[in-house]
């Protein structure tokens, strides 16, 4: 799962203001496994004069001090403060539903790095109670798919005591092509389902809409991938990769770290293939200057990027 850059800071300044907080909500679950759409980063505080006052801190220096906000105001349960507005509002929460001793809940913490950035994110057994207390219907979803991932045995928490291991791959150059490119560059190189995978030196990544034809059947160094509808549109992005389709394009690039060359095309719009040729660029440490200076028209959509990495990944305190 990646975060916005915006939540980052945030996490960041609560961290260096040693504020005591969790991610819940639809983050927390996400991070757990299930992805969905969500329009806000829920964060639950200490609600304590000292953890206030912290609070205060960071709201100031990340641009809220103007909100005139004191520190035994957030003593109050069900105090709920919004910053800025959807799908990247930060919702701060005072007390959450199943839940009331806050102090309990942060001891059980579960606490990940992501790159440089440590998060507290709530404990699943406590996740899922706040779930079962609040119980709407994306709750009941939420709970549903979490008890699944549970019971395959897929969750993979990171802890943060754990060395990340560092990929050694680099330079791979990232070419990203609308559809009629896509096709006249096979065409060009005579490629076949018989002859694809005699070309070591590439990996070739074709995105379309569920139903449609494939160009190719998948081999070790081609990949097909389809989108599928999403609950709500996110601004320029109306379908994402399925869960299962990012989890095989995480597997399908680590297999090909010895590739030097990455040709994508996406039926849909440059700006959906351009996010996996950023992706790709990322995880394997490519040509980033190479990658933009070659793919000037890609719109990036960071949202788009967060179910990728899934795939490895109002108004109250009831909303979540």
């Amino acid at each position: 799962m990646e975060l916005d850059k915006n939540f980052k800071e945030f996490i960041e300044l609560l961290n260096d203001e040693n504020v005591r907080y969790l991610v819940v909500g639809g983050y927390s679950v996400a991070h757990y496994g299930f992805m969905r759409f969500t329009g806000d980063f829920d964060i639950w505080i200490e609600p304590s004069e000292d953890n206030g006052a912290r609070m205060i801190e960071v709201l100031k220096k990340f641009g809220f001090g103007s909100l005139d906000i004191e520190p035994s105001d957030l003593l109050h349960p069900d105090k709920v403060i919004q910053l800025g507005n959807e799908p990247l509002r930060i919702d701060l929460m005072t007390s959450i539903d199943g839940l009331k001793d806050f102090s309990e809940s942060h001891n059980k913490r579960k606490s990940v790095r992501y790159r440089d950035l440590k998060v507290d994110f709530i404990n699943l057994d406590d996740l899922i109670i706040n779930k079962k207390a609040s119980n709407r219907i994306k709750d009941r979803k939420d709970i549903e798919e979490l008890e699944k991932i549970i019971k395959s045995k897929k969750l993979k928490d990171v802890d943060i005591t754990e060395e990340k291991t560092e990929k050694t791959f680099s330079g791979i150059k990232v070419f990203v092509f609308n559809k009629p490119e896509f096709e006249q560059v096979l065409k060009k190189n005579k490629l076949t389902e018989r002859n694809i995978e005699s070309y070591t030196s590439l990996m070739f990544i074709s995105i379309i809409d569920t139903g449609n034809n494939q160009l190719l059947s998948d081999k070790k160094n081609y990949l097909t991938l389809e989108f599928d509808d999403v609950e709500r549109d996110v601004p320029g992005i109306a379908k994402t990769l399925k869960i299962s389709q990012a989890r095989r394009l995480n597997k399908f690039i680590s297999s090909n770290k010895d590739k030097k060359q990455c040709y994508i095309h996406c039926s849909a719009g440059v700006s959906r293939s351009g996010s996996i040729g950023k992706y790709i660029v990322d995880e394997l440490k490519g040509d980033q200057d190479f990658f933009y200076k070659n793919n000037p028209y890609i719109d990036i959509k960071d949202y788009f990027l967060k179910v990728l990495k899934s795939g490895k990944s109002k108004g109250s305190g009831k909303r979540m």
